[in-house]
């Protein structure tokens, strides 16, 4: 499948949404191949070096809940970086817990070449 051409904030914006929609493939195609991938989350560090290992973490993190509703998302531009941010509703060993993520991307050659984020874990509610 192609990956449609857009600007760079419609690139950072597409890989939000299909995070939202848990369309892990569509992430992997936003990613560059050889993607910096960092995140800060309350147990430590997670890395990857390219777009597999990224989406792997993606993945563990969202694609088993049966309950997953998005509470918000957004991206803007700050500097030639794209901040990106996304609220999650879901279920997370059979209980309900809220999750946010946010970070920075850098979109080169129509994908996203780096992507660090942090985020505030899986809060009970």
């Amino acid at each position: 499948m192609s990956v449609a051409v857009l600007e760079p904030r419609g690139i950072a914006a597409d890989l939000v949404g299909s995070l939202a929609r848990r369309d892990f493939d569509a992430v992997e195609r936003r990613l560059s191949p050889e993607v910096r991938f960092r995140a800060l989350v309350p147990s430590g560090v997670r890395e990857a070096s390219d777009a597999t290992g990224a989406v792997a973490w993606l993945r563990e993190w969202f694609g088993s809940s049966n309950v997953f509703d998005v509470v918000g998302s957004g991206v803007e531009v700050v500097g030639g970086r794209h901040r990106l941010w996304y609220r999650f509703r879901l279920e997370r060993d059979g209980r309900p817990c809220l999750i946010d993520q946010e970070g920075f991307c850098d979109v080169d050659g129509g994908r996203v070449t780096d992507l660090s984020l942090v985020c505030s874990g899986f809060r009970p509610l």
